[in-house]
């Protein structure tokens, strides 16, 4: 190549590198500490941290929201008598307890409150231990994935439209607290009611409310008490030792029930009549059911009674549809699907 085409390429390199030199800057970073070079998470997730400088308290409260939106905790809280710790006073709001506590002082209110018309919460990830109650939420809310424990009143308490899901409830010990407390159209799956003390029923609930996948131990009253048109099954009673009227019973129906498939076992009562299952109304189907320590006993009419397993007779009324009592191995060879066996 001539030497004027090697002058040519160096000098084109040359203009090149120094474009590059001066759209890149200096290679060597200026002296000092290194300040911030982009967004945090909450900027990039569009997550608000919980903080007294985004979501500022009120006189009742240690955080209060009243944006929509989701937000997240940074640190444990502790909760002073005559507060909640997170106020709700607007609808779509979703909180993450990112892993941490919310702890009540001695008098203190809810860990966490929706006041005035707040639907459509989340609450998650996280553990509410010692303020006087837990939670309470309206309608269309959602608590997942949380421990709940010493408590004075109700864990969760809601109006309708809710799920409970995969939470466990410690120490629930007022006098008339529940684990979970909801009104209409709700659901409680695959939470774990454990070592409490309350003699009401660690799950209330009025109408078409789904309890299912559950697990209660150490109990001092009933597990699941509901109403109307509500599902009962896959649940879990063991260890229940409890001092009740012979009115009560583990799981209490009223009316158009289905309890299927639930396992009831080692309950004990100071009333010897004790009832693992108690419909007081009409048009139950009690099904495929496993209790000892206790029977089955009808109070209403038109319940259907087929295929459980227990250690103490039926105790029904004449309108009930019962299935034949099997107390012998050898009556299986000739029963109906639909008997009872009472071993």
């Amino acid at each position: 190549m001539p030497r004027t085409g090697h002058a040519i390429l160096a000098s084109l390199a040359l203009s090149i590198a120094s474009a590059a030199s001066a759209q890149l800057g200096p290679i060597n970073p200026p002296a000092g500490v290194v300040g911030d070079t982009g967004p945090d998470l909450s900027q990039i997730d569009g997550r608000t941290p919980l903080s007294a400088q985004n979501t500022p308290g009120d006189f009742d409260s240690v955080f209060r929201i009243s944006r929509p939106g989701s937000y997240y905790l940074t640190a444990d809280l502790t909760v002073p008598a005559g507060d909640r710790g997170i106020e709700i006073a607007i609808s779509e709001v979703s909180i993450d307890l990112n892993g941490y506590t919310i702890r009540g002082l001695n008098g203190s209110l809810e860990a966490i409150g929706v006041v005035g018309s707040g639907d459509r919460v989340r609450v998650s990830g996280g553990t509410v231990r010692g303020t006087a109650g837990g939670m309470f939420l309206r309608s269309d809310f959602v608590v997942e994935d949380m421990i709940i424990e010493a408590m004075q009143g109700d864990g969760v308490r809601g109006t309708f439209l809710g799920i409970v899901r995969s939470c466990r409830f410690d120490d629930i010990d007022g006098a008339d607290a529940h684990g979970v407390s909801v009104n209409c159209c709700a659901e409680v799956v695959g939470c774990r009611f454990a070592s409490s003390t309350t003699t009401a029923a660690m799950i209330e609930g009025t109408q078409n409310v789904n309890v299912q996948g559950c697990w209660f131990n150490n109990l001092r009253g009933p597990a699941i008490q509901v109403s109307n048109e509500c599902i009962v099954a896959g649940n879990s009673v063991e260890f229940t030792s409890f001092s009740l009227p012979a009115s009560s019973a583990v799981v209490i129906v009223a009316n158009r029930a289905m309890v299927r498939g639930n396992s009831i076992e080692a309950n004990s009562n100071t009333n010897t009549s004790v009832n693992g299952i108690l419909a007081t109304g009409t048009q139950n189907r009690i099904e495929d059911n496993h209790i000892t320590g206790g029977r089955i006993q009808s109070t209403g009419s038109d319940n259907v009674i087929i295929g459980n397993t227990m250690d103490t007779a039926i105790s029904a009324t004449a309108s009930d549809f019962v299935g034949p009592s099997i107390t012998s191995p050898a009556q299986m060879t000739t029963a109906s699907r639909f008997a009872n066996i009472i071993f």
